[in-house]
């Protein structure tokens, strides 16, 4: 049986992605779906943990919603239900990378 090369995805692939996956994120908790918050969250957990310094390169996008509308609603639900939920390793590592980097800049 031939052996399969694996793909090199070069760094502007793994920027996409990081972007699509970010993007999901919040588009799933702007619709209160838990489940696909939930899987995208780990994926791009994942991706992130592996390429930390193409985090940078990421656009900062916010979504400003009034908080008693449905879409407030669902990513209050959302944030609720993430409080509780058990995170991976890679999300430990990312959530502690983030507040290293925010103390590096803030006495820096």
């Amino acid at each position: 049986m031939p052996r399969i090369p694996k793909i090199q995805l070069t760094e502007q692939h793994k920027l996409d992605a990081l972007k699509m996956l970010q993007n999901e994120v919040k588009y799933s908790a702007l619709l209160g779906d838990y489940k696909c918050y939930k899987k995208s969250i780990n994926d791009y957990s994942k991706l992130a943990a592996k390429n930390k310094y193409l985090l940078y390169d990421l656009p900062k996008t916010e979504i400003n919603v009034p908080l008693f509308s449905k879409a407030g609603l669902n990513m209050l639900k959302i944030a609720f239900l993430n409080l509780f939920r058990k995170k991976s390793p890679e999300e430990k590592e990312l959530i502690s990378y983030a507040k290293r980097v925010h103390i590096e800049n803030k006495y820096s």
